[in-house]
């Protein structure tokens, strides 16, 4: 695909009004930071998007109407049934493995996969002893052949999660992070969770259960959607955070690859501000 095309598709948005105008509370440094446009030197596989972004903004700058999605009802209901299917193409699917092959560290002992499903797309050769996975569906859990141990959890009741303090060499979140309605709490958390020096890696394309996304996904275009993921992963405390289009829209999915490093976690003093 051309670089001219690649702009058009990645800027081609839900919505016909500009971000200042959103329908929700949106502060002058959120829209200036989701104004920002790649160069067309960063439109291609394997270039990271995220150079020479603006100031990223603060956990203040968003709000509760920003997570708000077209359908309340009680997620476990939506989940309740499992859905054998992989959400994306295989050119998607072969595009994230081979990513993870050559970006996941062989050295792992401990892999979380959250929002987690039947299907998780690490490449064979990735044998950490412990890969854990959290879901919604836990017959699907069980049908993952690749997790070592699974816990059901709804993340968007309780985004705390329920391992010790540097638990993992990695987390993985494959195309759920639209779901997410707490997603600065559940970025805090994985650093939490994550060793010092650990990885996140968050995929997602352009599909999706569009009732279950919250708004400023739905509202976004593609680029804004990996600001947006950025942003989270800057909130919770994650450095050296880098995105990637690993698939381009060519013939199928697109796939986009936000990535970040945990610096480590300490605990807040008792005097500190919660």
């Amino acid at each position: 695909m051309s670089s001219c095309l690649l702009v058009l598709s990645m800027f081609k948005g839900t919505r016909s009004t500009p971000l200042s105008t959103f329908p929700y509370s949106t502060s002058a440094r959120l829209i200036k930071y989701l104004s920002h446009k790649p160069n067309s030197a960063q439109l291609q596989v394997g270039v990271n998007l995220l150079e020479g972004i603006p100031e990223y903004p603060r956990k203040e700058d968003f709000t509760r109407s920003h997570f708000k999605r077209e359908d309340e009802s009680d997620d476990k209901i939506f989940y309740s049934h499992p859905r054998y299917v992989t959400h994306i193409d295989d050119r998607a699917i072969n595009a994230l493995t081979a990513y993870y092959d050559k970006n996941l560290p062989k050295e792992a002992e401990s892999h979380l996969d959250l929002c987690s499903s039947w299907v998780s797309f690490l490449p064979e050769t990735y044998k950490p002893s412990r890969i854990c996975g959290v879901g919604m569906n836990i017959d699907e859990l069980r049908a993952n052949k690749q997790l070592t141990d699974i816990r059901f959890q709804d993340m968007n009741k309780n985004p705390q999660l329920p391992f010790a303090d540097g638990s993992f060499d990695v987390i993985t979140i494959v195309v759920s992070i639209d779901y997410l309605n707490k997603p600065l709490e559940v970025s805090k958390e994985m650093r939490r969770v994550l060793r010092k020096g650990g990885s996140v890696i968050v995929s997602f394309s352009n599909r999706m259960f569009w009732t279950k996304a919250v708004d400023i996904w739905t509202a976004a275009n593609e680029y804004q959607r990996v600001l947006i993921a950025a942003a989270y992963l800057h909130i919770g405390g994650f450095m050296k955070i880098e995105s990637y289009l690993v698939a381009d829209h060519g013939s199928g999915d697109p796939l986009y690859i936000v990535k970040g490093e945990s610096p480590g976690y300490s605990k807040p003093s008792i005097n500190s501000e919660l």
